[in-house]
């Protein structure tokens, strides 16, 4: 009797284990990595609609799953077979391990505007006598971090105009863009740098007056926002280099469909998608020359 429970039993794992791998081939299902810092549920109702569609349209399923930063390292380093939202800097950490092919860059609508690029504003107190990005040699400039893109963005752009990192008295990272802006407002440091929008999104709510404001090496053009630096993509859609090529094709061709009218457009607040070729992208091999200088 007990022979014949443990022979029903072995029979019955390795109808599972074949049912598990049929599934397993034919489904063929691929997660979409997000990082997320406070809530996961925003980030799967952010990129859930993009999920579906493609799903939907390609015949392939793919799944939202967000992760923290580390577990996000750690998941697309392995090179499964994934789509990956990523920033710039990640993606250049990324690139070789993961094999990250990039796909396409999201254009948010913003006020009627196609917005999917961002960059630095170097800025100063209004009266402090910093004008230019001479006057900041041996001064005190603050960043949210030596991994935020605009703080490097912003370092390097000041790097490129003569004035070296080593030819500031200090920089301070105090975690967040609005922290910043506080700080140099209230005299703790002579300088800051943000990512661009940080200074009106604090103007509309009244917490900073942008008369009070100076900002150093302005660029002037069709950006709304205003800026002291080139601009990068904000965010990048990426296949890992195991995805086969066919779906990423498929990818493109559907990003490429979707402009503002999209369904998919209307939900996520996007204005279309530009889609990317290897090779098209800017070096971010100077940012991590700047960061190793950050302390």
């Amino acid at each position: 009797m007990v022979a014949h429970k443990v022979r029903r039993l072995c029979v019955g794992l390795v109808w599972l284990c074949l049912v598990l791998l049929t599934t397993d081939a034919s489904a063929r299902n691929y997660p979409l990595f997000v990082v997320y810092t406070t809530k996961p549920v925003k980030v799967v109702k952010r990129w859930n609609p993009l999920a579906l569609y493609l799903s939907k349209n390609i015949g392939e399923t793919f799944k939202v799953t967000p992760l923290l930063y580390d577990d996000f390292i750690r998941e697309v380093e392995t090179g499964q077979p994934a789509l990956v939202v990523t920033n710039l800097l990640n993606y250049g950490a990324l690139k070789e391990k993961a094999g990250l092919i990039p796909i396409a860059v999201p254009a948010w609508n913003v006020a009627g505007q196609g917005i999917g690029e961002y960059g630095a504003v170097i800025f100063a107190r209004k009266g402090s006598g910093i004008g230019a990005p001479a006057d900041l040699t041996g001064k005190v400039v603050m960043v949210p971090s030596r991994y935020s893109l605009a703080a490097l963005v912003g370092l390097k752009t000041l790097n490129d105009l003569g004035i070296k990192v080593t030819d500031l008295a200090l920089i301070k990272s105090v975690k967040t863009h609005e922290n910043v802006v506080f700080g140099v407002v209230n005299g703790a440091a002579d300088a800051g740098i943000v990512r661009t929008g940080t200074l009106e999104e604090m103007a509309e709510h009244k917490a900073v007056n942008l008369d009070d404001i100076v900002v150093i090496n302005r660029q002037f053009d069709a950006f709304p926002y205003m800026h002291s630096t080139v601009l990068y993509p904000e965010w990048l859609l990426c296949a890992t280099g195991s995805l086969p090529a066919g779906i990423v094709e498929s990818i493109k061709k559907t990003l490429a469909s979707m402009d503002v009218t999209h369904e998919v457009s209307l939900q996520m607040g996007l204005w279309g998608w530009k889609t990317l070729e290897e090779g098209t992208l800017p070096s971010v091999a100077p940012l991590f020359d700047i960061q190793k200088m950050v302390p």
